[in-house]
């Protein structure tokens, strides 16, 4: 039997990519974290980009709505740094 969604394998969805690690990585070296969520992709609270927040105080940083691209997180923690 064929699955009903074949866009993607679900291996392929959740796999990181380069740019992806290299994000979490830079918001690692300033005591970030950057999540990205896969829940409920697409709704108005969940854009499917990045999130960052402070892992002591567990407060958002930046991109509430999870919308943030790798490369802004770069940017953001390079500018921090």
């Amino acid at each position: 039997m064929v699955p009903k969604n074949t866009s993607l394998p679900r291996r392929k969805r959740w796999q990181n990519s380069k740019l992806d690690v290299r994000a979490r990585k830079a918001a690692e070296a300033v005591g970030l974290k950057a999540r990205r969520s896969y829940w409920r992709l697409g709704s108005k609270t969940n854009h499917g980009g990045f999130l960052l927040t402070d892992p002591q105080t567990h407060r958002v940083v930046a991109g509430e709505h999870y919308n943030l691209t790798p490369g802004d997180v770069i940017r953001i923690c390079a500018e921090l740094a």
